[in-house]
């Protein structure tokens, strides 16, 4: 294998795999950009439980006040 191929051999590689050339260049900042999304899409998932979890509270109270207010009518 002569050196022109094994040139084109990796900018072929890398321009298709370019996360891999960053990651290469920049292992510290892509490491940083990885712990941050892996934060927010934790923060995320969190955010929209709980946001199902109060939904759920919010259709059981009106359920127990609507079978209160029957009771004592």
């Amino acid at each position: 294998m002569d050196l022109d191929r094994l040139l084109a051999f990796v900018t072929y590689f890398f321009h298709r795999h370019t996360i891999a050339l960053i990651a290469c260049l920049k292992p510290k900042e892509t490491f940083r950009l990885l712990a941050l999304s892996v934060v927010l899409g934790t923060v995320i998932y969190f955010i929209f439980l709980l946001g199902d979890s109060m939904i759920t509270g919010k259709d059981n109270k009106s359920e127990m006040i609507h079978q209160t207010r029957e009771k004592l009518d």
